[in-house]
Order: C-alpha cells, then structure tokens, then sequence
C-alpha cells in the first residue's frame, strides 16, 4: 500500500520544472519543456505518471497559448496530440479536446476559429470512429451556433445529434443538448418549443446524478424563460 500511495503523488520531473518556470513568467522555456513531456516516452517511470504528466502539460500550453493570443499554435497542439488519445479514456479525452477548444475561446474574436476547430475535430473523430468524443465536440459546436446566431444550423445539428444520443441513452449530454436547443428556440422567440426542450432537460437531468454547475444552467435558463411569461416571482 506504501508504495501505491507514493505513486500517486509522483509528477513528471520535467513536468515540475515546466510548471516552475511558468510561475516565474518563463512562457518560452515553459513552453519548450512541455512539448519535451508530450513527446516523451515512459524512460523508467509508471505509465501513469507519464499520462498524468501529458495531460498537465497540455494544459500548461493552452494556458500559454491563450494568453498569447496563438490561435495557430493551439490549432496545431489539437492535432500534435491525437495520438495520446489511444492511450486515455474516453471520457478524459473528451475533456481535454473540450479545455483546448475553450481555451480559444479566451482569446478575443475567435469564434469562427472555436467552430472551425469543433469541425476539424468531428471529421477526425469520424475517420477514427470515436463516436463518444464526436458527439461532445458537436454539443460544443451546437453552442458555439448559437453564439454566432446561426439557429438553423444549430437546430439541424440538435437534432442529428439527440437522435444518435438518445439511442445510446447518454442523458448527461442529452441534458447539455436540450440545453442548448432551448436557448435557441428562444433566441428564435419561440418560447413553446423553449419550454419543450427545457422539460426535455429536466426529465434527463432528473435520472443520472446532475452536476452542480449543468444543474445551474437548467435553472438560469428556466428563469429566463419564467421571465419572458412575465412570471417575475417564480422567475
């Protein structure tokens, strides 16, 4: 057990150092020394010490990338990592394509750049067929629509993408998919079918353990639609 318990607390040594020069505003050697952890090989350490020491560090570029601003950069850092993908689960693959995507999103007018990238991202996803990481990046993609208020898009995508959902029966993103349908419907001033969808996301919601922050978004939306009945109090 001694030894399991030291294991987990172990970082990639180079991972350290990166971090470490980070915090003292070294982005150019920082920057040099997680690429030198995402192509590095296991070189007498655990497996999991390595994944976990990728992972960070492509965190820390994207940190570094959002700041500066490089677009270019974090496009080709989506690409460069793909095949670390074999090596993680799903789920965490999924999270780390949708940190980098969000990362862009930091960076000011780079929306068009945000949906150019979910589309990149799907097309690879089809060719490998990971479909579980094909449909996250379209619930992003969906959302990033509507931000660009570009609803019939949007809509078409929704409704693709609840058909395949529902019939794997994931309701976490079925929940974040109704969501979005239902901010666009009322963006569209189409209050009934807002309604709908909103109920299409509290009856997911209510069958799966709901996280805090998805549960807020249902609430928030809820609200506003409350709010265009001119139901201020229950709003």
């Amino acid at each position: 057990m001694e030894g399991v318990e030291e294991q987990v607390v172990l970082v990639h040594p180079l991972y350290e150092r990166a971090k470490e020069l980070l915090t003292r505003g070294n982005a150019a050697q920082a920057e040099a020394l997680f690429l030198e952890v995402i192509k590095s090989g296991e070189e007498g350490m655990s497996l999991e010490v390595l994944v976990k020491g990728k992972e960070l560090s492509i965190y820390g570029l994207a940190e570094i990338y959002a700041k500066e601003g490089n677009t270019e950069k974090l496009a080709r850092l989506l690409v460069q990592i793909r095949p670390f993908f074999s090596s993680i689960p799903k789920a965490r693959t999924a999270k780390i394509v949708r940190m980098l995507i969000d990362s862009v999103g930091q960076i000011p007018n780079s929306l068009d750049f945000q949906m150019k990238l979910c589309r990149d991202s799907i097309e690879w996803c089809i060719q490998e067929k990971r479909t579980f990481l094909k449909q996250r990046i379209e619930s992003r993609l969906a959302s990033l629509l509507l931000q660009h208020r570009d609803f019939k898009d949007a809509l078409r995508l929704i409704s693709s993408l609840s058909s395949e959902v529902k019939k794997i029966d994931d309701k976490l993103l079925l929940v974040e998919i109704s969501i979005v349908e239902s901010k666009v419907h009322q963006a569209l001033q189409n209050v009934p079918k807002a309604k709908a969808a909103l109920t299409s996301a509290r009856a997911a919601s209510n069958a799966i353990y709901c996280p805090p922050l998805l549960q807020a978004q249902i609430d928030e939306q809820a609200g506003t639609l409350c709010s265009l009945d001119k139901d201020y109090k229950t709003a």
